[in-house]
């Protein structure tokens, strides 16, 4: 195993999908606490009156079943059934905002992967000395005490001065009716939670930059771990070159194949070996069949040779041909007039019309 010293690569494409398949990407949790208490302070615009109309409705109803009934074994259930509908009620709103705010921002950060991996027994997390130890030295922690410090001054501080600017309504809050205690404290805990949101998504930017950096240092690799990595994705090279031999030879044979079947070969004479087919009823063109030089070249008119196909020399028509053609395609408009004029010569060898 290399050590953390040693790994100084950054991470691949497939060290990074695979730790994406996992489920590790970096995220922040102070964006998904951010946009929570964003849309609660949201919320309570709507929520309060609800809450308040709420609590007011469920005095008057237990307190007028108290003065007119006994509780016992058969209105029991009644009255518990009642109770929790109440708090059902009071409590799902703000629950399915809770939820569904944190789905979206983890989705958001890189996707929703349950990992069944992590519920698995793992001895080496009951280690309390490894713990303690990981707890001590590691870098997320230090960096997590700094950020939990930040939050700590700076929500205490929006909390003291919110309070302190509404100083004269909460001391005058007793004995006024509930409705306005309720909408006076509203009001309150809207601005500190508006505010407490707003400084957090704040620093949920440089949280998820850290993340980001501490994300990508966890998962450089050493230089052989690269190396073994593009060994088992790309291939090894040798096994590489091999597998391109095969294919070479299997494409020489395929295109030695072709060549009894041309028209003509016209080279160079000896470096260059271009071999032309023409059938007018299939073909708009003539078709170049196959090519090569030096060795390949020789080749090429050797087997045209045993095969009775006629060997024309025209090193200009040749070279250009082998450049700008490619197998199985035609030949190009301009180079007509001088391919027609070869085969002209080449079919009245054989009595055929072009």
């Amino acid at each position: 195993m290399a050590d953390k010293g040693d790994k100084t690569e950054k991470p691949t494409h497939w060290r990074l999908q695979k730790a994406k398949r996992e489920g590790n990407v970096p995220r922040s949790k102070e964006i998904t606490e951010g946009f929570i208490l964003l849309m609660l302070a949201i919320s309570m615009i709507y929520y309060l009156p609800f809450l308040g109309k709420t609590i007011i409705n469920s005095f008057n109803f237990f307190y007028s079943l108290a003065a007119n009934m006994r509780v016992n074994e058969e209105n029991f259930v009644y009255l518990m059934g009642n109770a929790l509908s109440i708090f059902a009620l009071i409590l799902i709103p703000i629950t399915i905002i809770f939820i569904g705010v944190s789905f979206i921002t983890t989705i958001a950060q890189g996707g929703f992967k349950f990992k069944l991996k992590k519920l698995s027994l793992n001895l080496e997390r009951l280690n309390f000395f490894k713990g303690v130890k990981k707890i001590l030295v590691s870098r997320g922690t230090f960096v997590e005490l700094i950020k939990n410090f930040i939050k700590i001054i700076v929500i205490g501080w929006i909390a003291y001065t919110t309070l302190k600017g509404n100083l004269d309504k909460i001391i005058f809050l007793s004995g006024r009716p509930l409705d306005i205690i309720l909408k006076d404290m509203g009001t309150i805990a809207f601005s500190i939670a508006f505010k407490v949101a707003i400084f957090v998504l704040f620093l949920s930017i440089f949280d998820y930059l850290y993340q980001r950096y501490d994300y990508m240092e966890n998962l450089k690799m050493s230089k052989q771990e690269v190396k073994e990595e593009f060994k088992q994705y790309e291939g090894n090279p040798q096994i590489k070159g091999k597998i391109r031999n095969i294919q070479y030879s299997y494409a020489m044979k395929r295109m030695m194949q072709e060549v009894p079947k041309a028209d003509v070969v016209i080279t160079n004479p000896d470096h260059y070996a271009v071999a032309l087919k023409y059938d007018k009823k299939k073909m708009r063109a003539p078709e170049l069949v196959a090519k090569g030089v030096d060795y390949i070249a020789l080749k090429i008119k050797s087997v045209a040779r045993d095969n009775n196909v006629p060997v024309v020399e025209n090193p200009p028509l040749a070279r250009r041909i082998y450049r700008d053609v490619e197998l199985n395609e035609p030949i190009p408009v301009e180079l007509y007039q001088a391919v027609a004029e070869v085969l002209a010569y080449v079919f009245k060898l054989k009595n055929r019309s072009l």
